[in-house]
């Protein structure tokens, strides 16, 4: 998760183009792994950074499915 933070990061600074969605790809890589092991500590966690990512492209609305996950 750790990396996903730092992509994010440097989408949100301009310093990497794409990184954003590598992130994603990341974050739900992860997000399904957590899922399957019923770590629901970390679905929140991995969701919350999804949300971040999704909000630093400008997707505001996907932020209704983390609320569902909730």
């Amino acid at each position: 998760m750790t990396l996903a933070r730092v992509l994010i990061a440097q989408e949100k600074r301009g310093l990497v183009d794409g990184s954003i969605h590598d992130a994603k790809e990341l974050l739900e890589r992860l997000l399904q792994a957590a899922e399957e092991g019923r770590r629901m500590g970390s679905v929140i966690e991995i969701s919350a950074l999804l949300a971040l990512a999704h909000a630093a492209q400008g997707n505001i609305p996907w932020l209704s499915r983390l609320w569902s996950v909730l």
